[in-house]
């Protein structure tokens, strides 16, 4: 059972979209849901779809190494991001938050779709 605990708990860790839920969920003791819908910013969510339409149509491996790069670029500023709400002292970072790990979503599901082209 321990074994189980620490190989689940290590999974967690090792995840940052899955990490930052968990530190939200404990620091604040509040669930957040993985289906939990937040309103984001119409510039980010044009900018997920531009991202998803160039990966459906690119055949370049050039092309999809860049994009790549960039999204992993996207995912590193989210978590600094996350990591400067979560140190935060203020407490009112939540919302701030839970957008915040709403698009390091989008960013991870653009990283299994392009893990899938490559």
């Amino acid at each position: 059972a321990w074994s189980s605990w620490i190989n689940r708990a290590h999974e967690t860790l090792k995840n940052p979209l899955q990490r930052a839920i968990y530190l939200i969920n404990y620091r604040d003791k509040m669930e957040i849901g993985s289906d939990e819908q937040i309103q984001n910013d119409l510039h980010d969510i044009s900018l997920v779809l531009e991202i998803r339409e160039e990966l459906s149509m690119c055949r370049d491996p050039a092309e999809l190494s860049r994009i790549k790069r960039e999204n992993d670029e996207r995912i590193r500023d989210c978590c600094g991001e996350l990591e400067r709400i979560l140190d935060g002292d203020d407490g009112g970072g939540v919302n701030e938050a839970k957008k915040c790990i709403n698009m390091l979503r989008y960013w991870m599901s653009i990283d299994g779709q392009i893990r899938e082209q490559e």
